[in-house]
């Protein structure tokens, strides 16, 4: 499978197929925005994806298949126990209208947030998606 660690991780069409006699994890993401989409995450023993995200990271999984992977499909938690108020200025963009100067801030990936759309989850042993403590889950 697929460590990361304090990385910027970014994955298109990649299958990712484990072996069903050993422990293998397919994606295990620690403090790192991770992205994944296209993906197929099959056949682990220690699940499909497992994210851990912080006040700084975030994890999106889009359009992605999961399945037949044992413990869970996809594992999401976070580190902190206290939600951290972090400043926005590096995840969200200004921008100024020309006509009343008024800001407006665009709607971004925030940290400690998780997204998971448009996904299959399916045939997992255990739950198919389990997320605990994630700041806003879309």
């Amino acid at each position: 499978g697929i460590y990361a660690e304090n990385s910027n991780v970014f994955m298109d069409s990649v299958l990712i197929k484990g072996n069903s006699e050993f422990l293998t994890c397919g994606v295990l993401s620690y403090l790192s925005n991770l992205k994944m989409t296209n993906c197929q995450v099959i056949g682990h023993k220690s699940g499909g994806i497992l994210g851990c995200v912080s006040n700084k990271t975030h994890l999106v999984i889009s359009k992605c298949f999961v399945a037949q992977n044992t413990a869970c499909g996809i594992y999401a938690y976070n580190r902190n126990t206290k939600k951290v108020k972090e400043e926005e200025d590096s995840f969200i963009k200004k921008y100024k209208k020309k006509d009343n100067e008024e800001e407006i801030k665009e709607n971004a990936i925030q940290p400690n947030d998780v997204y998971i759309e448009s996904n299959l989850i399916e045939n997992n042993h255990g739950a198919g998606a389990k997320l605990e403590n994630c700041g806003n889950i879309c």
